[in-house]
């Protein structure tokens, strides 16, 4: 029988099983758009979750190159996914090139779909090419207030 110290084979499982048992298929997403210098743009970030798994509160930052891009007027909006599980989005804007938002409210939990979109506009001096933006520093919360692990996720933004 192995033992569960040092670095052998049966350490190595359980440390494997005990590390992947929290991310179970949950996932943010980001879209991919393109757009042209000088244009607006929507970028909308959606929620996967596996059933059974119960996301009553979800906080994140959106990254964005400040550079190549500017937020337009209009602030951030919940979308179907959070509108119906009666949640409120507040956003803001601690970095040019950042939004820190929190999607929160009540102890209905979220269903997979889009939860927010954001208003963007490619600056007038960008040159084409794709660029990422990310969501990072992604914290959530089930109805007992346990920790919901998600990763750090990419989308893109094509200049043509």
């Amino acid at each position: 029988m192995g033992k569960l110290s040092g670095n052998g084979p049966l350490f190595c499982a359980v440390c494997l099983i005990c590390y992947a048992v929290p991310l179970r298929g949950q996932a943010l997403h980001v879209s991919s758009v393109s757009a042209r210098p000088g244009e607006k743009f929507t970028l909308e970030i959606s929620i996967d979750l596996p059933a059974g798994l119960k996301v009553a509160t979800l906080k994140w930052t959106l990254l964005f190159p400040a550079q190549l891009v500017d937020p337009e007027q209009g602030r951030p909006e919940a979308r179907e996914a959070a509108k119906s599980a009666g949640k409120s989005l507040t956003c803001v804007q601690p970095k040019p090139y950042a939004y820190s938002c929190i999607l929160t409210g009540g102890l209905t939990t979220l269903t997979t779909g889009r939860i927010a979109v954001f208003p963007l506009r490619v600056r007038a001096d960008a040159h084409t090419g794709t660029t990422n933006l990310r969501i990072t520093d992604v914290d959530a919360a089930d109805t007992d207030l346990r920790t919901v692990k998600f990763g750090t996720t990419d989308g893109s933004l094509t200049i043509r």
